[in-house]
């Protein structure tokens, strides 16, 4: 019923494979970033690669490369039914030009769904491609060789590595990088903004009250792509200090994260509530109280944090038992013989 298309009728994706951020010397990519292009997605597949990277024996770095590929460019059927019900040919996959007749070195990184349905196919077409698909990629478990999933999605599998919350790449000398940079002056207290959502509803107009009741000496708020126009348009008429897009000027995130003292994130964000708590700020929420389902679940696993100012790093283990797991490919003393 879902036959597959052939190549020729395949839409033109070139486009929307992009060159990522790599190490110096430019090496062939050997890590391969595979997801949708979403903010929240690419940041873990980045926090994981950086984790790994530090593992690698010699003094140059493994190259990485993104592999972004937006839902819309999928066909049909894939974008319907795939990764559980349905997978991406291989004729499909080498529709992505740069993907045709190049393998990847030794290891692929996946992060969301359409970062699962590419590493089902990479793993497909090279056997011995070692891959991680970050979150539960909503198909069977084994097509991966490990997954890496919040404690809250309860998966279980002998690949399966668990965390409360999301993959960050915070640690003590990304929080020293970011408090050196230029954006970081004069910050106290920042205000991480989402968007409501079915598991976390939060009263817009009682966020928008709290931050008129903030002191404005060293206030800085970010909000993120999904948050509504009118929250940003009541922020913009309070007079604060903000950063919305590339309106603003480049992203001030690191370098305002990294020095605040303070940090208030709405509840709807496993991400930014994960990014928060790695940090050494005074840690609150907002409408904790509306919150239901699995973020209620993480909400919960975060309360030593939000009673005391110590940081919350659980990507750190994470990050070791896979270096652990992948030590032969990041020493290069891996095969890639399929």
């Amino acid at each position: 019923m879902f036959e597959a298309k052939c190549c020729d009728e395949m839409p033109d994706l070139s486009q929307t494979v992009r060159a990522g951020r790599t190490s110096q010397p430019m090496l062939k990519p050997a890590i391969w970033l595979c997801t949708d292009g979403a903010a929240g997605n690419l940041k873990q597949a980045h926090a994981l690669a950086e984790g790994l990277n530090q593992a690698a024996s010699g003094s140059t770095k493994i190259a990485v490369q993104e592999i972004a590929l937006p839902t819309r460019a999928l066909p049909w059927r894939v974008r319907l039914l795939a990764p559980r019900y349905s997978r991406l040919s291989i004729s499909e996959l080498d529709a992505i030009k740069r993907l045709d007749g190049v393998q990847p070195q030794q290891i692929a990184i996946g992060c969301g769904r359409v970062g699962a349905i590419i590493l089902d196919a990479l793993k497909r077409r090279h056997p011995s491609l070692r891959t991680v698909q970050i979150l539960h990629p909503r198909c069977a478990l084994e097509r991966f060789d490990w997954v890496i999933c919040p404690e809250h999605d309860q998966a279980r599998g002998a690949n399966v590595l668990s965390l409360p919350g999301a993959l960050t790449a915070i640690d003590d000398s990304w929080l020293r990088q970011g408090r050196s940079l230029p954006a970081a002056e004069g910050v106290r207290r920042l205000v991480l903004i989402g968007a409501p959502t079915r598991n976390a509803p939060f009263q817009a107009q009682e966020v928008r009250d709290a931050i008129a009741g903030l002191p404005r000496e060293g206030l800085r708020v970010s909000v993120s792509r999904r948050t509504p126009a009118a929250i940003t348009d009541a922020l913009h008429a309070l007079g604060v200090r903000l950063w919305s897009g590339e309106i603003d000027g480049p992203n001030p995130y690191q370098a305002w994260l990294s020095a605040a003292e303070e940090i208030w994130v709405t509840p709807d964000s496993v991400n930014m509530l994960s990014e928060a708590s790695a940090t050494s700020a005074t840690l609150r929420v907002f409408n904790p109280e509306c919150v239901r389902g699995k973020i209620a679940a993480f909400l919960a696993s975060l309360q030593p944090r939000l009673m005391q100012n110590t940081p919350f790093r659980p990507s750190q283990a994470i990050f070791a038992r896979l270096r652990q797991l992948l030590s032969a490919e990041l020493d290069g003393t891996g095969t890639n013989n399929d």
